[in-house]
């Protein structure tokens, strides 16, 4: 599943296994398009300021989830499971039909808006706007840890990746960081 940007104001899907096609036009006047999510080669997120809009190459189908929650990024981890990054009202994990919320505020600070979400083996790790990583124990969701590298400050974690030594790598507003397994920064 791929999109491509057209000359107008919309993006064309296309599944590379059926070849099979669909335009998406966007009002320009009312846009609220945060991001894209893609999974597998079926399923295109419009992850929007009022919610996030699935929709199925191959049937066609539309589904609506978490309508007036902007939602910032869409995942699906190895068990099946979907997650909505959110700005300000923390994460939520659709399991079949059913959501899960967890709200993420650190100390002294507000809510929380998610820009990232990645599981890395029985841990799910997310990043925050305000420069801080949390990791959560899987299936349960427990918190197990969070920290920033550099002191809280408006920084957006925009990706977290893992190298097979155990270290971070972090995309953030800033740039690139890199981190060892215990979150302690290395090079930048």
């Amino acid at each position: 599943l791929h999109s491509f940007p057209t000359r107008r104001s919309s993006d064309l899907v296309c599944s590379f296994k059926t070849g099979r096609t669909a335009t998406f036009r966007f009002q320009q006047k009312h846009y609220k398009q945060l991001t894209f999510g893609v999974v597998g080669d079926s399923l295109f997120y419009f992850n929007e300021t009022q919610g996030a809009t699935e929709y199925n190459i191959y049937t066609g189908e539309r589904k609506v989830y978490l309508p007036g929650i902007a939602v910032s990024r869409t995942f699906r981890d190895a068990s099946g499971s979907t997650w909505f990054a959110t700005l300000g009202q923390g994460v939520f994990r659709l399991n079949s039909d059913e959501f899960r919320n967890i709200h993420l505020k650190m100390p002294g600070m507000e809510l929380s808006s998610i820009h990232s979400v990645t599981r890395i083996g029985a841990m799910l790790m997310v990043g925050d706007d305000q420069n801080y990583i949390a990791s959560f124990s899987l299936p349960d969701m427990v918190l197990r840890r969070s920290v920033s590298l550099t002191g809280v400050c408006h920084n957006r974690i925009i990706n977290i990746g893992h190298f097979a030594d155990g270290t971070y790598w972090l995309a953030s507003d800033r740039g690139m960081e890199k981190s060892t397994p215990g979150f302690i920064r290395q090079a930048y």
